[in-house]
């Protein structure tokens, strides 16, 4: 097999499925299911083209997960990926027939930016059929939630791949137990160590029937190790591992207590934690399950805090206007509304509010009162000032509660995108979206105030 081109015959599939409807099956219903079946392959296929045209052209994705030891895709061969593995000599070659299912998955995610629905649910498809499960679910469930044309599409091959991964997982259950087995009369402690360590709490395996069945034997497999003084599979890396990983995902700046787990890096429990990228056009993107005492922000443009924001107004004549003791009570009375500190979504006691800039004031003439853009009463002063004097950000530009939604138990995925004076929000795949000038600058942020689970936490500069 010579060239990636030849690695994955999508178009072919396409065809013999289309070949079934239009000749080799006679009732409607047959027909129907036979050709969603070849668009699904024609749309797995375009997001292969789409990667290969990537790398066609130049583009260097870094796919960090591609390797075991990681790589930076610095050429196109028909032979191979020219690649310099971090571990290996450099221009070393890497045969398209060493591509793994998942890693083929890897590399369309790499090669694809600031990827639209249609993109995901191309590659979600790709990935369900080179059979990269979890990459599979992951996508279908994205593509499905963000756009109801695509559900149709995307909701068979996401329930096969459901029950494929749980018969995947029942049989590596039984083979990882195995394993544990065999060791224990090798009196091998850490294979042992190892082959239980996706059993334990969070683990792949754990939910597993045949883990349920054998809790009993895997208990006496890890009292045994425990009895050998061999050290026992922790649930999570500290703080210095996870923050490595979330940097390699887009983040600048982490703080507080980070844990990623090692079955599955891509998910981190956080206490007190924080995430920025500094970034005036910037898109976050994860998926969150917070407790319900915990408070969770995802943000673009954040200022940092709400009295910094406020401060950004540079409007300190409010007070004339009434309305409290303070620029933030007199700011609430006069919009009326509840204001935040940046543009997203503040998830706390069960419930997720969305906020967006408060926008043009009916009094100010569409342009917004005190705003940039200088309105009625001039750049942002009391009558008299210039007009068009910068005096601040401006009333319109304040971030402000427009949804409220009560959030089932579970995990929830949030994107968020800022362009310009264009922001896009979706959680769980309910859009919002608005054209009203923003805030000039900020970070793209995720705050969480107490405990949280996150998921796959990426942010990007656009």
């Amino acid at each position: 097999m010579r060239g990636p081109e030849a690695y994955f015959d999508f178009k072919g599939a396409s065809e013999v499925f289309k070949n079934v409807a239009d000749k080799q099956v006679a009732s409607r219903e047959a027909k129907v299911e036979a050709a969603m079946w070849a668009e699904r392959c024609l749309r797995a296929g375009q997001a292969w083209d789409a990667a290969l045209e990537a790398l066609k052209a130049g583009k260097k994705p870094s796919v960090a997960n591609l390797y075991p030891e990681g790589a930076i895709v610095t050429g196109y061969e028909s032979a191979g990926l020219k690649c310099n593995p971090i571990k290996a000599p450099p221009g070393q070659l890497v045969p398209w027939k060493n591509l793994e299912p998942a890693q083929a998955v890897a590399l369309v995610r790499a090669a694809v930016e600031a990827a639209t629905p249609e993109q995901t649910l191309q590659a979600g498809l790709l990935a369900y059929a080179v059979a990269a499960w979890p990459d599979a679910l992951d996508l279908l469930d994205q593509a499905r939630n963000a756009k109801a044309e695509l559900k149709d599409l995307a909701d068979e091959p996401y329930a096969r791949a459901q029950a494929a991964l749980k018969g995947l997982r029942e049989q590596q259950a039984r083979q990882a137990l195995a394993a544990a087995q065999e060791n224990e009369k090798k009196k091998a402690v850490p294979e042992v160590v190892k082959a239980l360590a996706p059993f334990g709490e969070g683990g792949e395996l754990a939910g597993t029937d045949y883990a349920k069945d054998q809790a009993a034997e895997i208990q006496r497999l890890l009292a045994w190790t425990k009895a050998q003084g061999a050290a026992q599979p922790q649930a999570a890396n500290q703080t210095a591992d996870a923050k490595a990983m979330l940097e390699k995902n887009g983040w600048q700046n982490v703080s507080g207590e980070w844990k990623a787990d090692p079955r599955n890096p891509e998910n981190f429990t956080v206490k007190d934690g924080k995430l920025t990228l500094d970034t005036r056009n910037g898109a976050v993107e994860v998926t969150v399950q917070v407790a319900q005492e915990t408070k969770l922000k995802v943000l673009t443009r954040d200022p940092g805090s709400l009295d910094a924001m406020l401060k950004a107004l540079n409007m300190p004549w409010l007070g004339m206007f009434g309305g409290g003791n303070s620029i933030q009570d007199t700011v609430k009375e006069r919009l009326n509304k509840t204001i935040g500190q940046a543009y997203g979504v503040v998830i706390e006691g069960g419930e997720a509010a969305v906020f967006a800039p408060n926008g043009p004031l009916p009094f100010d003439g569409g342009r917004g009162f005190g705003g940039r853009r200088g309105g009625r009463f001039g750049g942002g002063g009391p009558p008299g000032n210039g007009p068009g004097e910068d005096r601040g950000e401006g009333f319109s530009t304040v971030p402000v509660e427009i949804d409220r939604n009560a959030l089932p138990p579970g995990p929830h995925k949030i994107m968020i995108t800022t362009k310009d004076d264009v922001l896009e929000i979706r959680i769980d795949g309910k859009p919002y979206k608005t054209t009203t000038p923003l805030r000039k600058d900020g970070t793209v942020t995720i705050q969480v105030e107490g405990e949280a689970m996150l998921n796959k936490p990426r942010a990007a500069k656009l």
